[in-house]
């Protein structure tokens, strides 16, 4: 079933054919149009002698004052057939099986979805579907792959997924001039393609312990480094008394024109939330290190600190780029 606006109008007032139409007729005219929807940009249904064998129900496009034109295959529709209609026939703007279907259809499913479910659009002339209700603690996100066009995910797949969001970056294009370029297509047209590599966990008393650390990166240009880290801390990391250091691809060295550069973090604090932060640069170090927020205090500050400090399935997620020397 095609699903499409249509125009009612309440107002419109029974009238009567002034002469005899047939069952091809594309246009019939009105005794009075008072009431009567005009060019309402959407069409509407009349019903011409209802409750009689003659009766027919026609999709209508528009009024122009007591002329009618039937919209493009209007004839005979909701059950009914296109036939002859003799003069004085009654005429009527009328509702139809289906409206009341279409209507109950989505009636049903939000009537009875279960507890949490989301009513999600599938497309043009198609009823929305259910998408049942997530895991506790999961987040909604789309996904085009599919049915439903979204799915539940862990907000640790989420912040992961952040990686691959679009930015600009400044790109030399020669005799000293630049343009700001979209990241990856900068990345993609200069052929590079990310390269995993395993950084270290730094700062005074830090211990990955059973928890994770993975890197990538990916040269954008001769000077520009993209970046990512995910720090994932398990039962047995151990929380050191300073801010914490992760290091950076082998061979990567901070301009040492810019004292320091900053790379987004978010930081998904295990029970509480996700909360913004960042991984700072030092010039002549090949190390990140790692500041975040909570809830507590909106402020960047070491990890180490009561209000961030980090417990079970803490993640650290840095994204960023990096000018070199």
């Amino acid at each position: 079933m095609a699903f499409e606006r249509r125009y009612y109008a309440g107002g419109a007032t029974a009238t009567t054919l002034p002469s005899s139409m047939s069952s091809t007729d594309t246009t019939f005219t009105i005794i009075s149009d008072t009431g009567w929807p005009g060019s309402p940009g959407n069409n509407f249904y009349v019903v011409i002698d209802r409750d009689t064998a003659a009766e027919e129900k026609i999709l209508c496009a528009s009024n122009s004052g007591t002329t009618v034109a039937v919209a493009s295959s209007g004839r005979g529709k909701d059950g009914t057939t296109a036939v002859q209609h003799s003069q004085n026939a009654t005429v009527e703007v009328c509702i139809t099986a289906q409206d009341g279907d279409e209507a109950n259809q989505l009636a049903y499913l939000l009537g009875n979805m279960a507890k949490g479910s989301l009513a999600v659009g599938q497309g043009s002339a198609t009823i929305a579907a259910e998408l049942a209700v997530g895991t506790d603690g999961y987040v909604l996100a789309a996904d085009s792959t599919k049915t439903a066009g979204a799915k539940w995910e862990s907000l640790l797949s989420a912040i992961e997924a952040l990686f691959t969001a679009d930015r600009q970056v400044l790109v030399g294009t020669g005799s000293g001039t630049g343009e700001l370029q979209d990241l990856q297509a900068a990345m993609a047209a200069a052929g590079a393609a990310w390269t995993t590599y395993t950084p270290t966990l730094g700062g005074t008393g830090w211990a990955l312990g059973n928890g994770t650390l993975v890197g990538y990166y990916r040269q954008v240009d001769a000077k520009t480094v993209a970046i990512k880290v995910l720090l994932t801390t398990g039962s047995t990391t151990t929380v050191g008394t300073a801010t914490p250091t992760v290091t950076m691809p082998s061979g990567v060295t901070p301009d040492a024109n810019l004292p320091s550069q900053y790379l987004r973090m978010t930081y998904v604090l295990a029970g509480t939330g996700a909360f913004p932060g960042m991984a700072q640069t030092a010039s002549g170090s090949s190390a990140l290190t790692l500041f975040a927020s909570s809830a507590a205090n909106p402020e960047y500050q070491s990890i180490t600190s009561n209000s961030v400090t980090p417990t079970t399935g803490t993640a650290c997620a840095v994204d960023g780029i990096v000018a070199t020397a």
